[in-house]
């Protein structure tokens, strides 16, 4: 009986130390996984609050109508006033990619977290090797901060196509209230 329970105490004890010892592993692939979350984050915070879709929508609409308002007089601008709105409309293209873009993003991050999400549960479940979670995080990380930059890119440029367009604008509106008293003489 002795020996039974000598035994069953050297099996309890290995467990408890073997857990003991690849807890700690566990613990620091979490905190990875949590860290790349955290970067999704605020990929997130910048998508909903610096680049506000609806605003470059509509953006993107006013240009268009002043564009459309424009067309009558533009045979008849001079340089400096054709200067002025090819600043104003230069900031079109971008508006364009960055409304055709804007989902795209948001499904690379709900990809991610889903992936990141899964990993974590993998991690939960020992159901994966330390060598595979390596891998599978090594290309999430990628993927996080690639994600990341192109975000951080799409704001630092529309800020400055905003600045532009707020800028231009009113001397754009100028011109076209101008022409078409101009015009109506």
């Amino acid at each position: 009986m002795k020996k039974i329970i000598s035994i069953l105490a050297a099996i309890v004890f290995i467990t408890i130390a073997f857990t003991a010892c690849n807890h700690p592993n566990r613990e620091k692939r979490i905190i990875k996984i949590d860290s790349l979350s955290m970067v999704l984050t605020k990929v997130d915070s910048m998508l909903t609050y610096q680049i506000n879709y609806d605003d470059i929508v509509t953006r993107y609409n006013e240009l268009k109508k002043t564009q459309e308002a424009m067309s009558p007089y533009f045979l008849k601008l001079t340089q400096k006033e054709k200067s002025d709105y090819d600043q104003y409309t230069s900031s079109e293209k971008h508006l364009k990619n960055l409304i055709a873009s804007f989902e795209n993003y948001k499904k690379e991050l709900e990809y991610s977290k889903k992936q990141l999400n899964n990993l974590k549960e993998d991690v939960n479940n020992k159901a994966i090797k330390k060598d595979k979670f390596e891998e599978f995080y090594i290309i999430e990380s990628k993927a996080v901060y690639n994600l990341l930059n192109v975000v951080k890119t799409e704001v630092y440029k529309t800020n400055k196509h905003i600045e532009k367009n707020n800028l231009f604008l009113p001397i754009v509106l100028q011109i076209i209230e101008t022409k078409s008293k101009t015009n109506k003489k």
